[in-house]
Order: structure tokens, then C-alpha cells, then sequence
């Protein structure tokens, strides 16, 4: 924008490639409706976040249940939330009160959390139920809870960006990036922290995720590059922030502009 010059940096030590374009909505996709596969076996999904400022109540950076299951909204869901009251990052998965409100979370205490920096963020759910929470480089965290919940059908409808109900809440103030879901199989640990570290999920060699949204136009809706499975913003995105490129220019020719 003329008259408004920002430098924009990724991560220390993450490749200079990783896309810094993003958008600053809330999206949602209809997995039941597409007939995939909605139980919470083996599932992986991810991608990066950065905050326009920071949130001073919890807020979702993704939300995977069946809308309004429950008046609370606490069951039958698998979520990735900031707890800023907590100062933690957390990925949960929560069972149905069938089998007494099971419930199981893989955390991390995040200090020094601020706005404008990019983070990666992961939850990997695996066969039995069990979550584990991938924030940057680390898999893993503290695990807490009542119990692992049973395995059941009720991840129903993706959200991004917020927690998905008739009338979204919890909506996050972040920019969301290169977000991907493994659809029956999680990635290898190598493969996570090749993302983590800012390497495009196309760009990691025998990696193909389900689908894979950039997360880059400013349309109402984002296709996936990999699989069929559009994200639908359910207002007009705002606008994409940051330059885009694929390939950075080398440093012998980057042009040095003065105003």
C-alpha cells in the first residue's frame, strides 16, 4: 500500500519459501455432507496461525464436531484452542456423555506469545482416541483429562478459525496458513516437524496430505490443492496480508528500494 511499507520476516531458522500470505476468517467444511470419514481414528490436522492481536478469552483455532451436539458445547468434539487465562495451547478430543463425558487433552504452557508472529500448530488423533497436541517444533505436551473418549462418528464439520455452531463462537483474531487434514492416517514424526520447520506440505517429499488449503485468494471459498474439499467463509474474507511467492529471489539480486 502506497505510503503504508512493512517488512515481514518467517520464523528464525524456517525457510525463506514458507508462504507468508494468509486470511483472517473463519472457515467450514461439511464433512458428513461429502460422505468423509468422520471418526476420530487416525486423523491429523494443521497448519500455521498468527494472531492480529492478542485475545484475552479462549478462542479456537479449530473446532471438528457434529454443531451444537450438546447445549454446552463441550462434548463430542475434537478442538485446538488458546487459553490465554491458562497461558496454554491445547489440543482436546471429547467424548459423548454415553460414555460419561470422557475427556482427554495434550497441552502446552506458551509464554511470550505476542502478535504478528507466525506458529505452527497441530492435533494428532490416533486409533484409540488418544490426542497430541504439535505446537512449532515440539510433538507432544502435558496430558490431562477423565479419560480417553470412545472412537465415534461425530466429527461431523470442520471449522477453522472458530467453534463451530449454529451461531459460530469463540471466532479467533488470527491469520490462518497452509492448514492440510490427513483423513485416516497421521503423519510421521519427520513429516510433522518438515511442517512444523515451514516447509509447504506439496514440498515434503512422500507427504501427500487428504487435502490442503494455502489459505492465500479472497474469494468466499478456498479449494484444496490436494483432494476435492472446499473451505467456505461463511462472511467475505478480509484482505490477504503479506507478499506471495514461492521461490524467493537470491540474495545477489533482491533490489533494495528507498523511499
Amino acid at each position: 500500500t502506497v505510503g503504508n511499507t512493512g517488512l515481514e520476516e518467517p520464523p528464525a531458522g524456517n525457510p525463506a519459501a514458507r508462504r507468508l500470505n494468509g486470511r483472517n476468517n473463519y472457515f467450514s467444511f461439511d464433512a458428513a455432507a461429502a460422505s468423509r470419514r468422520r471418526w476420530n481414528s487416525l486423523q491429523y490436522l494443521g497448519g500455521w496461525f498468527k494472531f492480529q492481536y492478542m485475545p484475552t478469552a479462549g478462542v479456537y483455532l479449530m473446532d471438528f464436531t457434529i454443531p451444537d451436539a450438546i447445549a454446552t458445547g463441550g462434548g463430542q468434539r475434537a478442538r485446538i484452542v488458546y487459553d490465554p487465562g491458562a497461558t496454554k495451547m491445547l489440543a482436546s478430543n471429547a467424548g459423548s456423555s454415553a460414555n460419561g463425558n470422557k475427556y482427554t487433552e495434550s497441552y502446552r504452557t506458551v509464554t511470550g506469545l505476542t502478535a504478528d508472529t507466525w506458529h505452527y500448530v497441530g492435533i494428532r488423533l490416533a486409533g484409540d482416541g488418544a490426542v497430541t497436541l504439535v505446537y512449532d517444533s515440539n510433538i507432544g505436551g502435558t496430558v490431562t483429562g477423565s479419560g480417553v473418549p470412545e472412537v465415534g462418528q461425530y466429527l461431523n464439520v470442520l471449522c477453522l478459525g472458530a467453534r463451530i455452531a449454529t451461531a459460530p463462537t469463540n471466532f479467533s483474531p488470527a491469520i490462518l496458513s497452509d492448514w492440510i487434514w490427513c483423513e485416516g492416517f497421521v503423519p510421521t514424526n519427520d513429516q510433522i516437524l518438515a511442517l512444523a520447520a515451514g516447509n509447504r506440505p506439496t514440498d515434503i517429499a512422500g507427504f501427500t496430505p487428504t487435502f490442503y488449503w494455502p489459505l492465500e485468494g479472497s474469494a468466499t471459498t478456498e479449494a484444496s490443492v490436494t483432494g476435492t474439499a472446499t473451505l467456505t467463509a461463511p462472511v467475505v474474507p478480509a484482505s490477504v496480508v503479506g507478499p506471495s511467492y514461492i521461490v524467493p529471489p537470491p540474495d545477489d539480486t533482491l533490489p533494495i528500494i528507498f523511499f
